[in-house]
């Protein structure tokens, strides 16, 4: 049986301004397939697909995307999520910080 991965989609309004700075740079540099890099990010143009790091290792965000972020972060992994689609048009989760930018 082939595996099914699970995915969690929410509100742009998740990540700060600076996250969605960082998260566009990430896009350009690191889209590449999750099983050979740290980390997997690609531009949707309404928002963003991020891999989530099944070992719960996110070190390779800090210093460059906020402690809210990698909260989110956090937050799919304890809910057994590996993928996150950020839609500008999704609406927001009550458990996680919201910002207006």
């Amino acid at each position: 049986m082939p595996s099914i991965d699970k995915m969690l989609v929410l509100s742009t309004a998740h990540f700060t301004d600076d996250d969605n700075i960082r998260l566009c740079e990430f896009a350009k540099d690191h889209a590449e397939a999750p099983d050979t890099s740290d980390h997997f990010v690609a531009n949707l143009g309404y928002g963003y697909l991020v891999w989530v790091n099944t070992d719960g290792d996110f070190s390779e965000y800090d210093g460059f995307m906020s402690k809210e972020f990698i909260g989110t972060l956090k937050y799919a992994q304890k809910h057994d999520v590996q993928w996150l689609r950020f839609d500008r048009d999704e609406p927001e989760i009550e458990d996680l910080p919201i910002f207006a930018w």
